[in-house]
């Protein structure tokens, strides 16, 4: 190999060389019969069964009302979580990938936006229920350190990779993903987010949208390939901001309608309170640390809302259990 290569460029030309091969010498035949189907069906079916955790057949979401609608993230779907700048996917996620590893998933992260130890302060902080600012400006108190050690010791066993390379695209996440399942250390997959892979091609003729459509292929087709789940994030336009409320809908998953065409699951992230709105309209729950997760697509299952519970800095999200105040005043 040439030393002024890259090893990441290097693997990716790797597998792609390898991928042509299989073409060539027909190692890539896919074509099953129906006895082969219906054995593997009813193999998935039984483990499905046998190992089901009060209807989570996936790995677990770290809300146990999501988790009853869509089962846990399902093994080759991709799930895009979808919000506007500031409402909170990167802390969804990351409640998430905390989640399923908890739970003995290993999961690999490629954050596009942050550095590795920007999303670790995120996850010390949310345990441990440090203020962010706090942490931020290095004033927290002798006990708090001592709970972020404690906490962080946590945090280090769990199976979670990070990846915080600039300018990575598709073809690095697979590469990389490749390498970590053959180390048993891929179960699920998050990438943080869409808008921010490098899409640079050798077609000038692409525009932004045919780019856009190409890579959320790309990750639809990795969570086949590795059958694993692939959360996606993506922002939303600004036009749902428009909307009554200011709460997001299909229509408004920025730069491509593949977005929705690919994937699997399409969770829309909104919270009421920053659209200066004192009650949501749906459930007539007050909004203050009030969050939604807008289940506005899924393949094999309803759509529909889940509530969940954040803190004032969006750093740590709970279970959403409504106010005292409101429990009394609409109890029967």
């Amino acid at each position: 190999l040439d030393e002024t290569m890259d090893i990441d460029d290097s693997l990716v030309d790797a597998h792609n060389l390898l991928d042509r091969l299989e073409g060539e010498f027909g190692h890539n035949n896919h074509m099953r019969d129906m006895d082969e189907l219906m054995t593997a069906t009813m193999v998935e079916a039984e483990g499905r069964i046998a190992n089901n955790k009060n209807g989570v057949t996936g790995l677990p979401t770290g809300l146990a009302d999501l988790d009853r609608m869509t089962s846990g993230l399902q093994k080759g779907e991709l799930v895009v979580v979808a919000a506007r700048p500031g409402v909170g996917k990167t802390a969804f996620a990351l409640h998430m990938a905390r989640s399923a590893a908890m739970a003995g998933y290993a999961v690999a992260v490629y954050s596009l936006e942050m550095q590795g130890e920007r999303l670790a302060d995120r996850w010390l902080t949310a345990v441990s229920e440090i203020s962010a600012r706090h942490w931020r400006s290095g004033t927290v108190s002798q006990q708090e350190l001592v709970e972020a050690r404690t906490t962080a010791a946590d945090l280090k066993r769990l199976p979670i990779h990070v990846d915080d390379s600039t300018s990575v695209n598709m073809e690095h996440i697979r590469s990389s993903a490749r390498l970590l399942q053959s180390q048993h250390a891929c179960d699920a997959i998050i990438i943080d987010y869409l808008q921010l892979c490098d899409m640079t091609t050798g077609q000038n003729n692409r525009n932004r949208e045919q780019e856009v459509a190409q890579a959320t292929r790309k990750a639809k087709l990795l969570a086949k390939e590795l059958n694993v789940p692939v959360v996606l994030l993506s922002q939303l336009n600004r036009e749902s901001e428009n909307r009554p409320a200011g709460r997001p809908e299909l229509a408004h998953l920025r730069e491509s309608g593949a977005i929705e065409q690919d994937a699997d699951v399409v969770m829309l992230l909104y919270r009421p309170a920053l659209a200066r709105v004192t009650t949501d309209r749906e459930s007539g729950y007050p909004t203050e640390g009030l969050g939604v997760v807008i289940i506005a697509k899924q393949r094999n299952g309803e759509t529909g809302n889940v509530y969940f519970r954040h803190n004032p800095e969006m750093t740590k999200i709970t279970e959403y259990v409504p106010p005292l105040e409101y429990m009394l005043k609409h109890a029967k």
